[in-house]
């Protein structure tokens, strides 16, 4: 798919079991049965369901010999700021009110391999599907139950790093505002997470960078400081591990 859209769309016919997770969203249609979620609980899938899946959720997707699904990779940094999730979205399961994005799914598939359209026609579908998912999530956000109070703790953690990325903030540091150990914060951000610490420091401050990168005419420096990096080397390093290019 041409670079310029930002929905890659592919398709698996799965002859041994695999699991199917990404670093960013997934939106996988499932085609077969003989499929389900894992983690702490699992479910089920059948034909037919549309699969949110957030890179955050401790949930994997788990495919049988003979299962075929059609997947899509959104990336966060493009699709947060458009339909509004939060970052830490539980795993959405669609299956009513979920017949356009299915369509623009199998259509935005079509144009890429089937029948390859122009890089214009394949922009419009991928908009549409994604105009298409943002009333279906808001809708069908999973509600959660009311979290215990260390739950609690480690939400106003997470929220404490998402409100101070930019600045030279540290684990250390992080375990001093809460008055907690380093490695509670450690153990808090694997369990919530799934992720490091740092990892989650860096998706932040990458997020940031790539937003200020495309809506704004601010330099490099400028950019990397903006977004908590502590010099330009290592946001060019970082930027250039994540995406392939340097900024």
């Amino acid at each position: 798919m041409d670079t310029s859209i930002p929905i890659q769309v592919s398709a698996i016919y799965c002859k041994s079991a695999q699991t199917l997770s990404s670093s960013e969203y997934l939106l996988v249609l499932a085609l077969t049965d003989g499929i389900a979620l894992h983690g702490t609980d699992s479910e089920e899938i059948h034909a037919g369901t549309l699969l949110f899946l957030s890179p955050f959720s401790e949930r994997k997707l788990q495919l049988t010999p003979g299962s075929r699904v059609i997947y899509g990779i959104l990336p966060a940094s493009f699709l947060e700021p458009l339909v509004g999730i939060p970052q830490r979205a539980s795993i959405v399961l669609l299956q009513d009110s979920a017949d356009t994005a299915r369509e623009k799914l199998i259509e935005l598939f079509d144009q890429t391999y089937n029948n390859p359209a122009g890089t214009l026609q394949r922009l419009c579908t991928a908009y549409e599907l994604l105009r298409a998912l943002e009333p279906i999530i808001t809708n069908h956000m999973t509600v959660q139950a009311a979290p215990s109070p260390v739950n609690q703790r480690a939400t106003k953690m997470i929220e404490y790093l998402e409100a101070h990325f930019q600045e030279p903030i540290s684990l250390g540091d992080l375990a001093h505002a809460f008055s907690v150990s380093r490695q509670y914060i450690s153990t808090v951000f694997h369990r919530e997470l799934g992720v490091p610490f740092s990892d989650y420091l860096l998706k932040l401050r990458l997020q940031e960078a790539l937003r200020l990168l495309l809506t704004t005419d601010q330099n490099i420096t400028t950019i990397s400081e903006s977004s908590g990096f502590p010099n330009l080397r290592s946001f060019n390093l970082a930027f250039q591990a994540a995406h392939g290019v340097t900024p």
